[in-house]
């Protein structure tokens, strides 16, 4: 949930997100497809033209490096819904790197590029960031 904060705010945005990966093997390369998609909506304080509702769609593979198990590069496309109903939505590429520092924590790195939208959209994208991953009961581990 995102809070309106600081001067000029205006709405609430809840979201929810979801990831899928499906394992495939090419000759001895394992490989990974993703999917990542998201919804967001904003529940009060939207424009009269913007959506209540909005998505995200990202799409691709990964794979470990066979001689740097820790690493493990990551390639997507995805598509972002417009805000506005009037503006395209927008297309972009990614290709990133995750390492994983110890067994729950990953740190992430990505470039990429919006190849397809408003004419207002990034030339380049630079993410960076550190991930806690857990498991219990509600994720399927034993206990």
């Amino acid at each position: 949930m995102t809070v309106p904060t600081g001067a000029g705010s205006r709405a609430v945005d809840l979201e929810l997100k979801g990831y899928a990966t499906k394992s495939l093997t090419l000759g001895l390369l394992p490989l990974f497809l993703h999917l990542n998609a998201s919804l967001q909506a904003r529940t009060h304080g939207r424009a009269d033209d913007e959506r209540s509702l909005r998505y995200h769609v990202a799409v691709g593979p990964s794979f470990t490096l066979p001689s740097q198990a820790a690493t493990t590069i990551v390639a997507d496309v995805y598509i972002d819904q417009a805000i506005s109903r009037h503006d395209p939505d927008t297309v972009g590429l990614e290709v990133g790197a995750r390492y994983r520092l110890s067994p729950i924590i990953a740190l992430h790195v990505a470039v990429g590029t919006e190849v397809a939208g408003p004419a207002s959209r990034a030339a380049l994208l630079i993410h960076a960031g550190l991930g806690f991953g857990f498991t219990g009961p509600a994720f399927g581990a034993k206990p």
